[in-house]
């Protein structure tokens, strides 16, 4: 199998501080040593997204210019670097907290919380992102997809991930679990995820709490890679309907109208689509 590639595509880009990206026509890289080149299927916007868009303090702690955006992505393996071997064609997620390898976490399999962490989509250790047609990721950072999700589907399951990681963490395997707020006859909670970050939520949280012996954990990204191979499961099984996620889908050529529509607030999880 192979590819015929065109040299250019299209791109987001953040060359310098301040407000939006440039979409514009840049260079199709070539794939290095153990890298590989996908071309771009889906690609959903994250929160910290509306953080690097605006350029603000929170953007410029998390990430470094220049770099393209979007690290929730779903691609294709179209070419390999001499040191990969990913069959091309191959339907892949990327996981984007890029480990070392080598330092106390992640020999301790705690990858997701390297100390010397990189990050696609954020300009750290890599220039690279998903808000591409075609873009770069070292074959040790992709998940080769086993079952059969779209494109949509597969975007999706880093953002899962996260919330797969908590839950999994807080083990509420056979415990009654409250999605919203209700009575627990004043028993008190074993267990809470808050997840919004909210100060006057995470104050609020302990008095819920059965307040003995407390155990207190933060959760970030998914643990490489039994995350992923979970929640490929719970999606492809039917178990996790991520579609009701996506509150609109717009080509990549029109983002500005998407972060419109992000900003005021009718938008839930949007997908832009690279090569449109």
């Amino acid at each position: 199998m192979s590819f015929d590639l065109p040299t250019t595509m299209k791109a987001l880009v953040k060359t310098s501080e301040g407000k939006s990206f440039e979409y514009k026509d840049v260079p199709v890289p070539v794939p290095q040593n153990d890298e590989v080149l996908i071309k771009v299927d889906a690609m959903s916007v994250c929160g910290s997204d509306i953080n690097l868009y605006n350029w603000n303090d929170v953007a410029r702690v998390i990430a470094s210019v220049p770099f393209t955006p979007g690290h929730e992505c779903a691609g294709t393996v179209v070419k390999c670097g001499p040191q990969a071997s990913i069959p091309l064609g191959s339907k892949v997620g990327v996981e984007n907290h890029y480990y070392c390898g080598s330092c106390y976490q992640c020999t301790h399999d705690e990858r997701e919380i390297c100390k010397n962490m990189g990050q696609f989509g954020h300009g750290k250790k890599t220039p690279y992102g998903g808000a591409a047609e075609y873009t770069i990721v070292p074959a040790k950072f992709l998940y080769t997809l086993k079952r059969d999700l779209s494109p949509d589907e597969i975007a999706m399951l880093e953002p899962l991930g996260v919330a797969h990681n908590a839950t999994e963490r807080l083990s509420v395997k056979g415990e009654d679990v409250l999605f919203v707020m209700e009575f627990t006859n004043t028993d008190g909670m074993g267990r809470i995820c808050e997840c919004s970050g909210a100060p006057i939520m995470v104050n609020a949280s302990f008095s819920m709490l059965l307040f003995k012996a407390l155990t207190l954990k933060t959760v970030h990204g998914r643990r490489i890679y039994h995350t992923w191979e979970e929640t490929e499961n719970l999606v492809a099984d039917g178990k996790v309907d991520v579609n009701r996620m996506i509150s609109h889908r717009f080509p990549m050529s029109k983002f500005e109208e998407a972060f419109d529509v992000l900003f005021s607030g009718k938008a839930c999880k949007i997908v832009l689509y690279p090569s449109q």
